[in-house]
């Protein structure tokens, strides 16, 4: 958090080294340290504690060392490849422009043998149903950061039901759901932490689409 506010990419990139020599994921440190990073830099600007700017400062420190620790991940993790891994899609919700949280969710989702395809924009409905047409994603999850995008959810959700042929569980998060904003959705589930999320995720690929 220190090196972040002060925007000391060289600094940063030296703590996340030494994490990796002494045998740390790459995506262990961007779901144990760069997402609660952003989602504390968020509830201090929401407290008024940072300004805008430096909001957008620290996010695109985060995003550099995303890229960073991507590249290494490219090099020496294991990738899980396989057709028949369970299917995710990962939404920003529509207004949401962080595109930091969906990939990073996407990446932690791929370790854990899923295969999940994000869209850092809100997909147009007609290209939203095609995917899942496509795809047959077991879910699709929503990342919101202020409460307003729920009215995106609503109408995600109305794609999918318009289509009898796309039967898929919408799931919603972010920092939104996480700091207790979003009011509940009918037709949707609000999970507020990746534990949870990937519980459900499992659940869902052990029950199939026919279930829910």
């Amino acid at each position: 958090m220190d090196v972040g506010k002060r925007g000391d990419i060289k600094a940063a990139k030296e703590i996340v080294t030494t994490a990796l020599l002494s045998g740390v994921r790459c995506v262990d440190i961007l779901i144990g340290v760069i997402a609660p990073l952003l989602y504390t830099v968020g509830a201090e600007w929401e407290q008024g504690k940072v300004s805008v700017e430096q909001e957008h400062q620290f996010t695109s420190f985060c995003e550099n060392i995303f890229q960073f620790l991507s590249a290494a991940s490219n090099r020496s993790d294991p990738v899980i490849k396989n057709r028949t891994d369970p299917k995710v899609l990962v939404l920003n919700g529509d207004g949401n422009h962080h595109t930091l949280g969906v990939r990073i969710l996407a990446m932690s989702l791929k370790s854990k043998g899923f295969s999940a395809r994000e869209f850092t924009s809100m997909p147009q409905p007609a290209k939203l149903l095609l995917v899942c047409q496509e795809l047959r994603p077991i879910a699709v999850l929503v990342s919101l950061t202020l409460a307003e995008q729920r009215e995106g959810v609503l109408s995600v959700i109305d794609t999918l039901n318009s289509c009898t042929n796309v039967r898929t569980k919408v799931v919603v998060g972010g920092y939104a759901v996480k700091m207790g904003l979003v009011a509940e959705i009918p037709g949707a589930q609000l999970v507020a932490n990746i534990t949870d999320l990937v519980d459900l995720l499992r659940l869902l690929s052990q029950k199939g689409q026919t279930e829910f």
